[in-house]
């Protein structure tokens, strides 16, 4: 039963009463509304982080997309390269070659070995130039220490 504000003995419990009631209700109604802040910060802030989400998920997609697609180009190209020489080869074993095409490939063959040879040549010239030099400081150091330790014990 809520007491009269009429009443002299009440009239003093019921100021006291509603001001505190009052007191609380505000400090209660800035509590709610902080926390309603902060709620709205942090839903805020969970929005933007699953936007960033989306965005570098979006992103590693088009990146693995464009992956598959160049991996998938490598492999027509080999798959093409590949049924290129099966039909080279499947023309040479049933004599669709031409007798000049074959001569042509063969000079072309005489000429990378000739090429070869004498690249094998100059590598073997240079290497024995290499030895040669080598050995004669490898002398001469020899020379200089017996000299030396001759020198030392007489």
């Amino acid at each position: 039963m809520t007491p009269l504000p009429d009443e002299p003995h009440t009239v003093m419990a019921y100021v006291d009463w509603k001001e505190w009631v009052e007191a609380r209700l505000t400090a209660i109604d800035r509590e709610m509304i902080a926390n309603c802040k902060a709620v709205d910060v942090r839903f805020v802030a969970e929005d933007k982080a699953l936007q960033a989400r989306f965005e570098a998920t979006a992103m590693a997609l088009a990146l693995a997309e464009r992956m598959q697609e160049a991996r998938w180009e490598s492999a027509n190209e080999w798959r093409g390269s590949s049924a290129d020489q099966l039909n080279a080869l499947k023309s040479i074993l049933a004599g669709t070659v031409t007798p000049a095409q074959h001569d042509a490939v063969l000079t072309r063959i005489d000429k990378m070995e000739s090429w070869r040879d004498q690249l094998d040549g100059k590598a073997n010239q240079s290497a024995v130039i290499w030895v040669g030099a080598l050995s004669l400081g490898g002398f001469i150091l020899s020379l200089i220490t017996f000299v030396i330790e001759r020198m030392s014990h007489p």
